[in-house]
């Protein structure tokens, strides 16, 4: 008899331990399923939103801890997506979206998104065509620089190749590009020594071009930075308290006319 009770206790914190596990197990298993069920339905919303071809491929993270409590509260506290093959300025690009304080309910807002689109030579080449000042022959684009092939009208029908050197940068809603160096014939020149050299007919190479890239950009969307990474530009867009809707990704805005 005095063998019993510890073995009716034994048998208590092995099944009180078994019972733990069983719901530790049971909870892991939920919060897996849950987690893959969301990040699906997350890719097939983006997939809409960004209006994406089928080969696109998008990756999408549920960050923020759990999964089960976060959607308790009705609120993700952050979901990462990113996509390749996205038409960018008409052209292929990639999209990074880093969202944060995304509602459950669709119909309501997201407290901020970070939008960040990589734009490829060929679009970039395309956005300066309609540049009045010179038309680049061909456009690249290196880590900190945008580099650009111009030839500037001479006298007698004569042109002089000019290779400008120009740094991107966000003003004021568009798309900066400030040249920074200039190069002809091999000789490297600054703004200065261009116009001392050749003259007037230089000059409108030295001014800070504007491009505005409202009408490719989502209107819901606030531009905040510009950079030139190896081989593309990358754009930096920003909301607050934002639908992620297809209307709201998809919707560009304007450029208004001088």
């Amino acid at each position: 008899m005095m063998r019993e009770k510890p073995n009716r206790f034994l048998r208590f914190v092995v099944g009180l331990f078994v019972t733990f596990v069983v719901i530790a197990g049971g909870t892991f298993l939920l919060e897996g399923f849950l987690r893959k069920e969301v990040e699906a339905r997350i890719e097939a919303q983006a997939r809409s939103a960004l209006a994406l071809p089928p080969q696109a491929k998008v990756k999408v993270l549920v960050g923020g801890g759990l999964v089960i409590p976060q959607l308790v509260a009705g609120r993700l506290e952050q979901v990462d997506i990113s996509a390749d093959s996205v038409p960018v300025f008409q052209h292929g690009g990639s999209v990074k979206v880093v969202a944060r304080g995304v509602s459950v309910d669709r119909a309501k807002p997201t407290e901020h998104v970070a939008l960040t689109m990589r734009v490829e030579q060929a679009a970039l080449q395309k956005l300066m065509d309609p540049l009045t000042t010179f038309v680049p022959a061909s456009v690249s684009i290196d880590p900190d620089s945008v580099y650009a092939a111009v030839m500037v009208g001479l006298m007698m029908g004569m042109n002089l190749p000019v290779g400008v050197r120009f740094s991107p940068s966000a003003i004021d809603g568009q798309l900066g590009l400030t040249p920074s160096s200039f190069e002809v014939a091999g000789t490297r020149f600054a703004s200065t020594g261009l116009v001392s050299r050749f003259g007037s007919v230089v000059e409108p190479l030295i001014a800070t071009q504007r491009l505005c890239v409202a009408t490719l950009l989502p209107k819901a969307f606030r531009l905040e930075a510009i950079r030139a990474v190896a081989g593309a530009l990358e754009i930096e867009l920003a909301a607050d308290a934002v639908v992620l809707s297809h209307e709201a990704l998809t919707t560009m805005g304007t450029c208004s006319r001088p």
